[in-house]
């Protein structure tokens, strides 16, 4: 009984560690310039971490780069996680964004402001049957 229970703890040990260390690290560091961003889910709880590149193309066209990592174990987020290449737009004071420009039924679409380096926003997760969950998003210009 001694045995099964230490192998039981050992277990539980092991499982917390790989959790916490897959929660807190992000995918690669943070380049200068980069924004830092979060995303939170409809109730306000953290659900993705991580940073982007965004660059003028020309005066309306903008394209970047992406590495986000969840936080915890978040439900039905769309490919908001990994990295990737970016594509949107900046129309007067809304700056759209598409985490997955070349995909058009399963995609993260950023849509917001840029105020003093901060740009904030609603984050939709869409697929063919419309959208399928959004949440709000707010990324800091190091």
């Amino acid at each position: 009984m001694q045995k099964l229970l230490f192998i039981v703890l050992l277990a539980l040990l092991f499982s917390f560690a790989s959790c916490d260390n897959e929660s807190n690290s992000l995918v690669g560091p943070t380049p200068s310039g980069a924004y830092s961003y979060t995303s939170f889910d409809s109730l306000g709880m953290a659900i993705v971490r991580g940073w982007f590149t965004m660059i003028h193309e020309d005066s309306t066209k903008l394209i970047g780069n992406w590495s986000f990592q969840k936080i915890g174990t978040p439900q039905d987020i769309g490919p908001q996680v990994g990295a990737g290449k970016l594509v949107g737009s900046q129309i007067q004071d809304i700056t759209s964004i598409a985490l997955n420009p070349d995909v058009r039924d399963n995609n993260i679409h950023l849509r917001g402001t840029i105020k003093n380096n901060k740009y904030s926003g609603e984050w939709i997760y869409g697929t063919v049957i419309g959208i399928t969950n959004h949440g709000t998003f707010e990324a800091i210009k190091n």
